[in-house]
């Protein structure tokens, strides 16, 4: 009842204007918030696929320009084995960097966005760091960078010690 004397009075008197209930003004805002988030996530999506490509590019780079390396490792005597663990272990530094790059940089760009929010539109808006999230995107970042040695390691360690 009071609801439609307030729209009609708007209507009439301020045309411009719209009444809106607590309840649809953060109905708004979550729906803005919670489509940002479905953009980072996108966004995070991307980002995974370009490091897993960028790792795999960067060991099979790795495994041409050290070719006389590897050769000379297994012509002293190094397993195919070693070879492997050897780019298992470069594929470790460089995903375990990456991860923690990344985290630090997203926990920044995190802080930022929700003080500024906070700032400007929403007081009650309170900062949540998701331990948990951040611990399974390390632990899911060495693994997806352990699966991209798998093809670089094979071809080193089937390169012949003889060949150039």
């Amino acid at each position: 009842m009071l609801e439609t004397k307030v729209h009609r009075l708007l209507a009439v008197d301020y045309p411009g204007y719209e009444a809106v209930s607590n309840t649809e003004f953060k109905q708004h805002y979550e729906d803005a918030i919670n489509q940002q988030f479905a953009f980072f996530n996108a966004i995070i999506g991307i980002g995974v696929i370009v490091g897993l490509l960028g790792i795999v590019n960067t060991l099979s780079m790795s495994v041409i320009e050290r070719t006389r390396e590897i050769g000379v490792l297994r012509a002293l005597g190094g397993s195919r084995w070693r070879v492997r663990r050897a780019m298992l272990d470069e594929s470790l530094l460089i995903s375990l960097g990456g991860c923690l790059a990344g985290i630090l940089a997203g926990l920044i760009v995190g802080l930022v966005w929700i003080y500024s929010v906070r700032a400007s539109t929403l007081v009650g808006l309170n900062l949540h760091i998701p331990t948990g999230m951040l611990i399974m995107t390390a632990v899911l970042g060495v693994i997806i960078g352990t699966l991209a040695v798998i093809l670089p390691a094979r071809r080193a360690a089937h390169l012949d010690p003889l060949r150039r």
